[in-house]
């Protein structure tokens, strides 16, 4: 049947509309109605399947939406006979979808060409060139390369300051993005100072910006759970786990990340009747509406495991993580954070049971992981030294175990300097090493230095606290 000029303006507002209001899937059928039914000129057609493209992206579709961006970059191409800037949109979304799938070098590849072809056509001054400059930055936080990470982001800060004034939603994007990358490198006071520019921008923006003032609160409930304010931290996400659920806008994804937030944060606090709550939600939500193919399925059975290990369930422990190691499998493959996650989760819970040989090899896997994607001078390198340590502690094979104590402190010393808490676990790893060695003097010397650091920052945070975030802090630190 013929379908007439009207009638598409029509369905392209409608597409318009349903993007603007989040809804991905609608928006998706009907583009790809235009696509299958129209008779398209090129730009339209070029137009239409990037946007296909990132409705599928934002669903999570990773395989549809890379083959229509990849599509849409040929059409893009072919009608200009060049890249310019409406390739390098394109080329960006390329790199978001290769960031969230774990194929790094593609992403960085992606987002530079990108940034390339915004200073060429739109200018260095121009809001597509901040947005790449964001996207590299994010690149360099996930790689652990925090040193980019703030070299990308400072220059983003800075020419959105120019071409925007100092309270706008442009300004709190990038100072939300560097407040974050503090919190990873444990510069917590740095970390508090943006994220509260950022907080304070969002809110006065007013109703229109709700949904990023929320989002901006939790990142800032993240940073006080990192300096150990734990009551603060449980208040903010009680509070934003209240407002998203009365949001009638808010996607079930962004409900399930505070709720999973909450399961972590009483998961750290020892309170694994209320964790356990959370992670189950999670669990029923992602399994009801999303799939057990889902991100957040396989999140909450990662979770759940953890609580399953807390409570001497081993068995049911080992179980869910096979099952989580699986889904991430297939969502990412075996070059991806989540998939070596729960690979170490697994590692742990095997170690527990005494299967020393298979918790090696998985442990080693994420070793090699952890090295293919972030190097060798990263705090979760580190991490991944520290547990393959405490599973050769066990095994009595006590010179393998001291050497990937002592390279996991030096990475950690590096990356994170002296006065964070992870460097003072690796001191207390050591030290409780050498005492199993009874090499006391050492021992001693390590646990000091481990116990200065702690008094630290009691000394710098407790004050402030209410007498029950005292005693819950205390139940943690002693």
């Amino acid at each position: 049947f013929f379908l007439g000029a009207q009638d598409l303006d029509q369905l392209q507002e409608e597409i318009e509309d349903a993007m603007s209001k989040k809804e991905w899937k609608e928006a998706s059928e009907q583009i790809e109605y235009c696509l299958n039914h129209y008779d398209l000129d090129e730009l339209t057609r070029a137009g239409l399947t990037h946007n296909l493209g990132f409705c599928l992206l934002e669903q999570q579709d990773f395989i549809g939406s890379k083959y229509y961006l990849q599509n849409a970059l040929q059409f893009k191409y072919s009608l200009h006979n060049e890249k310019n800037g409406d390739y390098a949109k394109t080329a960006q979304l390329l790199g978001d979808l290769s960031l969230q799938i774990g194929h790094f070098d593609q992403a960085e590849r992606y987002f530079l060409e990108a940034q390339f072809l915004y200073n060429q056509f739109l200018g260095a001054r121009s809001d597509e060139n901040v947005d790449a400059l964001v996207s590299l930055g994010q690149y360099a936080e996930v790689v652990g390369d925090f040193e980019g990470a703030h070299m990308y982001f400072d220059s983003a800060l800075e020419i959105s300051r120019s071409i925007h004034h100092a309270q706008s939603p442009e300004f709190a994007n990038v100072n939300n993005h560097i407040g974050r990358v503090y919190v990873k490198n444990g510069d917590l006071q740095n970390a508090e100072k943006f994220l509260l520019r950022a907080n304070g921008i969002y809110h006065d923006l007013g109703k229109e910006y709700t949904l990023d003032y929320i989002e901006s609160l939790e990142n800032l409930a993240i940073l006080f759970q990192h300096k150990g304010d734990f009551g603060q931290s449980e208040k903010l996400l009680l509070r934003i786990e209240r407002e998203k659920r009365e949001l009638s806008t808010v996607s079930e994804e962004l409900l399930l990340e505070t709720l999973n937030d909450l399961g972590i944060l009483y998961h750290e606090l020892r309170d694994y009747t209320k964790s356990k709550k959370y992670f189950e939600e999670v669990y029923k939500i992602s399994k009801k509406h999303l799939g057990k193919e889902h991100r957040y399925y396989a999140t909450a059975i990662n979770n759940l495991a953890a609580i399953a290990k807390e409570e001497g369930q081993l068995a049911a422990a080992e179980r869910l993580l096979l099952e989580a190691t699986d889904i991430f499998e297939r969502i990412y493959g075996m070059d991806h954070p989540k998939y070596a996650n729960a690979l170490n989760n697994l590692a742990s819970v095997e170690r527990v049971m005494g299967a020393y040989i298979a918790a090696e090899s998985h442990y080693q896997e994420v070793l090699k992981i952890d090295r293919i994607i972030y190097g060798e001078n990263h705090p979760e390198y580190a991490t991944a030294l520290t547990n393959l340590g405490i599973l050769y502690s066990a095994m009595e094979r006590n010179s393998s175990a001291g050497i990937c104590y002592n390279q996991a402190l030096e990475i950690r010393r590096k990356a994170l300097g002296v006065n964070h808490p992870a460097y003072a676990k690796s001191l207390e790893n050591l030290g409780m090493y050498y005492y199993a060695l009874n090499q006391f003097p050492k021992a001693e010397q390590y646990l000091r230095e481990a116990i200065d650091i702690q008094l630290s920052q009691i000394r710098s945070i407790f004050p402030s606290f209410t007498q029950q975030e005292r005693a819950r802090f205390y139940s943690i630190m002693k």
